[in-house]
């Protein structure tokens, strides 16, 4: 997954290298490059935790909830790492068009 969301931050990365950065700013982007690391091990933290759960020998209510818990935190955490690029996929839906347009009238006017 980690390949895919970066394969995503390329592409934008380049859209908006080609827009001269008019729909977002560098900074945003790189944070994002910067949330793989951490999306990575989320999933390893996750994997660990699943095992905890699957190999629980006797389900005592506490540790239990509390697994589900941290794996729920973790869970919600997964889909925030998801969302940033699709939000910024968004802004492209937004913006794209209207750059482009302003990229080629600027060229026209050279």
């Amino acid at each position: 997954m980690k390949e895919l969301l970066t394969d995503v931050l390329d592409t934008l990365q380049k859209l908006n290298s080609y827009t001269n950065h008019g729909i977002v700013d560098v900074a945003s982007l790189n944070e994002e490059y910067e949330n793989l690391d951490d999306f990575q091990e989320l999933c390893g933290r996750i994997e660990i935790e699943l095992n905890k759960l699957e190999q629980a020998s006797s389900f005592n209510r506490n540790e239990t909830k509390a697994s589900l818990l941290e794996l729920h935190t973790m869970i919600m955490n997964y889909y925030w790492q998801i969302d940033q690029p699709k939000i910024m996929i968004e802004k492209f839906i937004g913006k794209y068009r209207d750059c482009i347009h302003k990229k080629a009238l600027a060229n026209d006017d050279e």
